[in-house]
């Protein structure tokens, strides 16, 4: 990895998601603090100081860090989880999708036998 942005200080990011890939990716880089947002709570904020309930990427930016710079002693900055923590979470999503797997053969086979 290059050299850190900010000069090794930590960069702030207001996200209206607490997981998925893109807070999973930033997770690898430790100079991001990340303050994942309830999609709601943005909601809100937004509709208190515009009428119009039109949602855009540039007006959903301006949401968050609106609220990173005037409400960031009220958000939770998201915590890393450990690497046993991290081995477990990856465990369950496969197991998930095996499931699913599962499911959907299961209903193929269901409906072959329907068939016959």
């Amino acid at each position: 990895m290059g050299p850190r942005p900010g000069g090794g200080k930590k960069i702030a990011l207001c996200l209206e998601q607490a997981k998925g890939p893109l807070i999973y990716a930033l997770l690898e880089y430790s100079f991001f603090v990340l303050y994942p947002v309830n999609p709601a709570t943005a909601a809100r904020y937004r509709q208190a100081f515009k009428t119009s309930r039109a949602k855009n990427d540039p007006t959903d930016a301006q949401v968050c860090l609106e609220l990173l710079l005037h409400h960031w002693d009220k958000l939770t900055p998201w915590l890393a989880n450990d690497g046993a923590t991290r081995e477990l979470s990856r465990l369950l999503e496969a197991r998930r999708s095996l499931i699913d797997v599962r499911t959907h053969l299961t209903n193929m086979l269901r409906d072959a036998l329907k068939y016959y």
